[in-house]
């Protein structure tokens, strides 16, 4: 879903920093096109479709050897937090976007469907 909003310019408009190629950051969320991680060691490989525990302020793209594998419900968990005000935000400029990113998504993407939309479309937008 991200790597859509980067084609758009979507993820500067909603305070994402671009802070090196393929890179960027907003707040405690490290984006690549590889993979996402947040400064408490929650790292998702898009590669390996699975999250791991690593050391806090590991930046993507490179997973560390000693990466822990998480329970893909388990690093979900930890991560989303980091990733509500920005969907929030999504939703209250482009309202209906996300929800036809889901039904469109590629095959590979399907089993991730649920929780996305489970999570963050239906959420509370606020229009303040």
């Amino acid at each position: 879903m991200l790597g859509q909003d980067v084609r758009l310019g979507l993820l500067a408009q909603g305070g994402f920093e671009k802070a090196a190629p393929a890179l960027y950051r907003r707040e405690s969320v490290w984006l690549h096109q590889l993979a996402l991680s947040s400064h408490d060691g929650i790292y998702y490989s898009r590669e390996k479709s699975r999250f791991f525990e690593v050391a806090p302020g590991t930046l993507p793209p490179q997973l560390p050897e000693d990466a822990k594998p998480l329970k893909y419900r388990e690093g979900w968990r930890r991560l989303r937090h980091h990733l509500l005000e920005y969907e929030n935000w999504l939703q209250r400029v482009r309202p209906g976007y996300r929800a036809r990113l889901l039904r469109i998504c590629p095959q590979a993407l399907r089993p991730y469907r649920r929780a996305w939309r489970q999570d963050f479309l239906n959420i509370e937008v606020s229009h303040g």
